[in-house]
């Protein structure tokens, strides 16, 4: 009889996209980071067709890394990568109030700086070809994928909504490696891991609460390779304070056991912890056009990353952002702009991690935005 019922709700579903209004999209956006030694940017553009209660969209990404790495006892040396991905993602309705939620997703390149700082680092530490050792250093080549399925439900019309999700993805990072001498003072170098399997699963609530409040509360366990299981909580509260005013409020906590040492196996005792939240208020004093001020923070305890050896693991981090955001709606066009400073504050590092201190070095950086929509 379920089975049934569903799949007359999928044909349901799929008669309402034949038959609804079809509305597409193409979005445009970019993003860029960028510090005395640091220039990231991130371009994305996307195809979405949205009918009735179903919508598909496809996205693809370029993105670049260039830096200035510099180490105590390293060749300094400027480092540029690019990294491709691409994105499906799907909404079918399968009943008046249901909808399933399907994504995959594909990348290729380093995704962010401190990888590629790490990549170059143990590249010019244990990567030369006359130096032999067992096992050899290989060359990073990071790239991944995921899988997510998931449904979404109207429990109440129009004014709650129930979601829950759960993610697959498999990753191949750009491993760390440990050395060390034996018993015999025989030198041996240890290759950690250099592929994540992640399984995440999370639940997700909306509610319009008021004519002018509306919520949304989430939930995240994560399990990955070789590390503890870690719990994530965050929400987000949306004020229409009045007619042009809109304040957002977004406020985030997150948790994890540090994992046992991959060369060692002991288990060092503590805690990873990270804090966060934001605070954006909205004005839109005439039709086509919204100014923004939003104000970030960030904490947390240090890395709990076993992937690479436990002294190149960051140390305690704060970080600060007070950004300006201009929106101009007109018509079928949208093109917003936001830029910030961005503030970033490491714990001193000590003993060994001295080795990564130009990496984990305070800095002041700034981020650049601009994206344009445009309905068809």
């Amino acid at each position: 009889m379920k089975a049934t019922t569903l799949a007359a709700g999928m044909v349901c579903g799929m008669m309402t996209f034949l038959r609804a209004e079809e509305r597409k999209n193409l979005d445009v956006d970019f993003e860029a980071l960028f510090a005395s030694d640091i220039f990231q940017t991130q371009t994305t553009g996307s195809f979405s067709s949205v009918s009735g209660r179903n919508l598909w969209r496809v996205s693809l990404s370029g993105a670049t890394i260039g830096m200035d790495f510099d180490s105590v006892g390293s060749e300094s040396r400027a480092l540029d990568k690019r990294r491709l991905s691409g994105q499906l993602d799907f909404k079918l309705g399968v009943g008046p109030r249901v909808q399933l939620l399907a994504s995959m997703s594909y990348y290729d390149g380093f995704g962010n700086y401190s990888s590629l700082w790490l990549s170059e680092y143990y590249r010019q530490l244990h990567g030369n070809p006359n130096i032999l050792v067992d096992p050899a250093y290989a060359d990073s080549k990071p790239h991944g994928a995921a899988l997510t399925g998931g449904a979404r439900l109207e429990y109440l019309p129009a004014a709650g909504y129930l979601e829950t999700t759960v993610t697959y993805a498999r990753d191949v990072i750009a491993p760390g490696y440990g050395d060390f001498f034996d018993a015999e003072n025989n030198f041996q170098l240890v290759r950690l891991r250099d592929e994540l399997n992640t399984v995440a699963w999370g639940v997700r609530a909306e509610n319009v609460l008021t004519r002018r409040l509306r919520s949304l509360v989430e939930f995240r366990l994560v399990s990955q390779s070789l590390r503890e299981l870690r719990y994530v909580a965050q929400g987000q509260l949306n004020w229409a304070v009045a007619e042009p005013w809109v304040v957002r409020m977004e406020a985030g906590y997150a948790n994890e056991k540090y994992a046992p040492d991959q060369i060692t196996g002991e288990l060092t005792p503590g805690t990873f912890e990270a804090r966060w939240g934001a605070l954006t208020a909205e004005y839109h004093p005439w039709d086509a056009w919204y100014f923004s001020l939003t104000g970030r923070y960030y904490s947390d305890t240090g890395q709990t990353e076993s992937s690479i050896s436990a002294s190149s693991a960051s140390p305690a981090l704060q970080s600060w952002s007070v950004g300006l955001g201009v929106r101009w709606v007109q018509g079928r066009h949208s093109i917003k702009v936001f830029g910030a400073p961005y503030i970033t504050r490491f714990e001193e590092v000590r003993g060994a991690t001295i080795l990564f201190g130009s990496l984990y070095r305070d800095r002041h950086m700034g981020v650049a935005q601009a994206s344009y929509s445009y309905e068809f």
